[in-house]
C-alpha cells in the first residue's frame, strides 16, 4: 500500500510494526463500545470490574507477504463476484456498525466495497498476537464454536474484549526456545520502559466478506429460507470449517463468508465468520489498551 513507510529496499519482506502516531485520535475512536461490557463469555475477569477502554499504544501493521497473499484474494472474489453477477445474484452491500465505519473510514486504506470489503476487529492473547501479526490468521487453530471452526471478527470492541487475556509486563528473559511473548516485545516496544502494562490487544482487520452467508440459528440461511449454511455432511454447526455452495455459482464455489445476525442465538453481537482467514483477512492496526475500572464515589 502506497501508505506504508517503514520497508527498505535492503528488506523488502521484513515484517514491521509502525508506531500509529498519526493514527492515534482514530484507534480512540474504535476503542469506543457500542454494547454493554462483559458477559458468559468474558475469558479475563478484571478483578475491580471496568466501564470503558483506554488507548495505550498502536501500531499499523507491515508484512508484505501477507498482504501480497490478501490482495491475490482480492483477485480471486472480483473473478468470482463478476461471474455471480452476471449470473443473476444479488449481492447487497454490507455495512457494519455506523461507529465503527465512521471511524476507519479516516485511516487511509481504500477498501474495495464491490468486494464488501470491509475494516473489523479481532480480539485475542498475547500469547497469539506475534503469530497473527507474522503469519495472519488461522482457522485452523480455531476451536468449536457456535458458528463453526472459523475466524470471527465483530464490528464492535465490547465484544472481541471478552476474548482478550492480559499482557501485564515486559518480558526480559526468554523463557524456553519459543517465547511468543519475548518476542513480541521487542518487535512493539524494544525496551521495559516502553511497555505500558497491564494491556489487552485488539487487531483492526481489513476482512473481504465476498458474498457473505447469513444466518440467525448457525444453521439456515436467511436469504434462502430452509436450506443449510453449511456444506453437505455437517450436522453440528459447531464443528462446520466450509459453507454451502452458492446457488448462482457454475463452479460450485462455497459462501465467501458467515455473518450471525441479531435474533435468533445472537442477541448482543453480529459476528463475522472467515473460513479462509489466512487469506482474506488481513491485521491492518493493532491496538494495546487498558481496562478503566469506575472511580470511587
Amino acid at each position: 500500500p502506497w501508505y506504508w513507510r517503514g520497508l527498505s529496499e535492503s528488506s523488502p519482506s521484513r515484517v514491521r510494526a509502525v508506531p500509529a502516531h498519526r493514527s492515534r485520535n482514530i484507534l480512540e475512536q474504535v476503542l469506543e463500545p457500542g454494547g454493554s461490557l462483559g458477559g458468559r463469555d468474558l475469558q479475563y475477569k478484571h478483578p475491580e470490574g471496568y466501564q470503558t477502554f483506554e488507548y495505550a499504544a498502536g501500531w499499523r501493521i507491515e508484512n508484505p507477504m501477507l498482504f501480497l497473499r490478501y490482495s491475490a484474494e482480492m483477485e480471486h472474489l472480483r473473478s468470482s463476484l463478476r461471474e455471480l453477477r452476471s449470473a443473476g445474484a444479488d449481492i447487497p452491500k454490507m455495512k457494519v456498525r455506523r461507529a465503527l465505519w465512521e471511524a476507519t473510514r479516516l485511516l487511509p486504506a481504500e477498501l474495495d466495497t464491490e468486494l464488501n470489503e470491509t475494516m473489523l476487529v479481532h480480539g485475542t492473547a498475547p500469547e497469539r498476537v506475534l503469530q497473527i501479526i507474522t503469519q495472519g490468521f488461522n482457522e485452523r487453530f480455531a476451536g468449536r464454536g457456535l458458528f463453526g471452526q472459523g475466524v470471527y471478527y465483530a464490528e464492535d470492541v465490547a465484544k472481541t474484549d471478552q476474548y482478550v487475556t492480559p499482557d501485564r509486563d515486559y518480558r526480559e528473559n526468554k523463557e524456553g526456545e519459543s517465547d511468543p511473548l519475548y518476542d513480541l516485545h521487542r518487535l512493539l516496544y524494544g525496551d521495559e520502559k516502553s511497555h505500558p502494562k497491564d494491556v489487552f490487544y485488539v487487531f483492526i482487520c481489513r476482512v473481504l466478506l465476498g458474498a457473505p452467508a447469513r444466518t440467525k440459528d448457525a444453521t439456515t440461511q436467511l436469504d434462502n429460507p430452509g436450506a443449510s449454511v453449511w456444506s453437505a455432511g455437517v450436522t453440528d454447526p459447531g464443528e462446520g470449517r466450509e459453507l454451502a455452495k452458492m446457488p448462482k455459482s457454475s463452479t460450485g464455489e462455497p459462501f465467501h463468508s458467515l455473518i450471525a445476525e441479531l435474533g435468533g442465538r445472537v442477541v448482543r453481537f453480529r459476528e463475522f465468520v472467515s473460513f479462509h482467514g489466512e487469506v482474506r483477512a488481513y491485521p491492518e492496526y493493532l491496538i494495546a489498551y487498558r481496562r478503566v475500572a469506575p472511580r470511587l464515589p
